[in-house]
């Protein structure tokens, strides 16, 4: 999943010249949509699963 999502909540920056911020969400929901049990296997840090992102990500998307 490279730096799009990370374990502890976090999603990847945005502030870099060759970044869309609004494609990040865009494939964050997509990510979202997924059964709550599958397995995120983030760029950095342990594995997690969509139902723990959708917690972490609740204030953000």
């Amino acid at each position: 999943m490279g730096d799009l999502v990370f374990a502890d909540g976090y999603i990847g920056r945005s502030d870099f010249a060759y970044s869309n911020y609004r494609q990040l969400i865009k494939s964050i929901k997509k990510i979202l949509k997924l059964p709550d049990d599958t397995n995120v296997y983030c760029g950095h840090g342990p594995a997690t699963s969509v139902s723990q992102l959708k917690l972490l990500q609740a204030d953000i998307i």
